[in-house]
């Protein structure tokens, strides 16, 4: 699945991650860190997420209503998830045997959801030969097929890539919702570090 827009889907990425937040991403990682059950050593301790949520928690010299450090936390997190979807898609676009199939980021979710499953439902009834002819840039008459179109057009959207602005949607600074956040926040990070108050003494 392949966004028709790139900076549409970096924004919904965004969104992404505040909404895990507010769904309790720090307090799962508190919670989990304090039962001991993400060791250094882990690779879910260094899955994306987990890993700036624990570096947030663990930080020195914390301090309540740490306004700054949440906000760094926020963007820390968003933009490791915005670079692994886009080296998803590199990875994606090297290997041939992918179809591209577009997703119209215009759309509302839903919208969305039942054009491409559309798509899909389309592509299962190509015969062999039908589908074979997808993975080619063009064929024997220089059509280009819709998944090579896709591929190409996501890898020149890349050039202005670099031009993308991330914003928060929800956890906008000062909002109740990034009080909310902030309080919960400060919460865990008192867990979290009487933990390893604890482990030291």
């Amino acid at each position: 699945l392949c966004p028709s827009e790139r900076m549409d889907h970096f924004k919904t990425v965004d969104q992404r991650c505040e909404q895990m937040l507010q769904r309790g991403l720090l307090k799962e990682t508190a919670s989990l860190y304090v039962k001991g059950l993400l060791p250094d050593d882990s690779q879910v301790t260094r899955a994306i997420g987990y890993r700036q949520a624990l570096e947030y928690l663990q930080r020195k010299e914390a301090t309540n209503d740490d306004h700054d450090s949440l906000v760094n936390f926020i963007d820390n997190f968003a933009t490791a998830t915005r670079q692994y979807a886009k080296k998803q898609m590199q990875w994606f676009r090297r290997d041939d045997d992918f179809v591209f199939v577009a997703v119209n980021m215009d759309l509302n979710k839903e919208e969305r959801t039942i054009e491409t499953a559309r798509i899909i439902t389309d592509m299962c009834k190509l015969s062999a030969a039908e589908f074979e002819a997808e993975l080619k840039s063009c064929d024997e008459y220089g059509n280009v097929p819709l998944s090579a179109k896709m591929k190409t057009e996501n890898e020149q959207q890349g050039k202005k890539m670099k031009f993308f602005m991330s914003k928060r949607h929800i956890l906008s600074e000062g909002s109740d919702e990034f009080l909310s956040l902030l309080k919960e926040a400060d919460d865990c990070t008192k867990l979290v570090q009487s933990k390893e108050f604890n482990v030291k003494n």
